[in-house]
């Protein structure tokens, strides 16, 4: 059953046409579907980037006091950015598995029990079938790990631009 080789035998390659191809138009809106989500998935993240950025210098800038305090105890600025780096990591790291097993706990439920449901007259199903590869969610958690590196980092440059004693009288 399915098995196109078989049959090639028995008819000529002019009158087998596959499902597939039958149905290409289907398989193309699919695919653009799949990278439009991924794509939707990516502004997501910078977003979510953005404020994350956004975070990491408003907690540094409330923590200048301890900063200039730990770099008069001997702490270099790399090691005090390197604190808030990890920090970024860390909260981003939480929230993208996070993420990620809530949308496999959503995907799995949907296959198991259908709440999303489709008009049998226009679909070849009832059920939404949803399907996710290992490769969309390694793609997925590569790219968020390098805008969320890239992002993290900004404040971190602007903040060595700013001398903490100035800081430090300005919260006096």
């Amino acid at each position: 059953m399915g098995n196109i080789e078989g049959l090639l035998g028995k008819y000529s390659k002019d009158k087998l046409i596959s499902w597939k191809d039958r149905n290409k138009q289907l398989f193309e809106a699919t695919e653009i579907e799949k990278k439009i989500a991924f794509f939707t998935l990516f502004l997501i993240i910078i977003v979510a980037s953005f404020n994350l950025s956004s975070s990491i210098l408003q907690i540094s800038t409330k923590k200048t006091r301890e900063m200039a305090i730990l770099n008069a105890f001997g702490m270099t600025e790399r090691k005090i950015s390197m604190v808030f780096l990890t920090y970024g990591y860390l909260l981003s790291l939480t929230a993208i598995i996070g993420g990620v097993f809530l949308s496999l706990l959503l995907i799995l439920l949907q296959n198991q029990f259908g709440f999303i449901m489709l008009n049998p007259e226009f679909y070849i199903v009832e059920k939404l079938p949803m399907k996710i590869g290992f490769k969309e969610i390694s793609l997925l958690i590569s790219f968020s790990i390098i805008i969320v590196g890239i992002f993290a980092s900004l404040p971190l440059m602007i903040m060595k631009k700013i001398n903490p004693i100035i800081l430090i009288n300005k919260n006096i």
